[in-house]
């Protein structure tokens, strides 16, 4: 992702201003502290979940299973799953669009958000 900025940018520095990372070693690793305990790449992509473009979160949370320990990608798919929710029966067509095509062994991720929403839809 840092790369991605560097090139598309030409500059030293992410959104909203935080600085970007060192480039690579000589030994190919990135200098600075591991991607888990960077503050500065947790705060970049807590922010970039909040994007308004559906390709920029799209983007972040698959960075964030790539460089982010298990447990802080899976908080930020329940966080996904809960805003789902929120959203109710909006969130249905793309849900139903999404679980039709997903693997057989994803569709139970989708069918669970989709009966929660249906069950406080109901509730209400």
């Amino acid at each position: 992702m840092v790369d991605v900025l560097r090139r598309e940018t030409g500059e030293r520095h992410a959104p909203y201003g935080l600085p970007l990372l060192p480039g690579p070693c000589p030994s190919g690793r990135v200098a600075g502290p591991e991607p888990d305990e960077d503050p500065r790449l947790r705060l970049l992509i807590d922010e970039l979940l909040k994007h308004s473009r559906p390709k920029v979160r799209l983007h972040a949370h698959r960075t964030s299973r790539a460089m982010l320990c298990r447990t802080a990608y899976l908080h930020h798919t329940a966080a996904a799953r809960e805003g789902l929710t929120r959203m109710g029966t909006s969130a249905v067509p793309a849900l139903r669009h999404a679980a039709d095509h997903a693997r057989p062994d994803k569709r139970p991720l989708f069918e669970e958000v989709l009966h929660r929403i249906t069950a406080s839809a109901g509730g209400t």
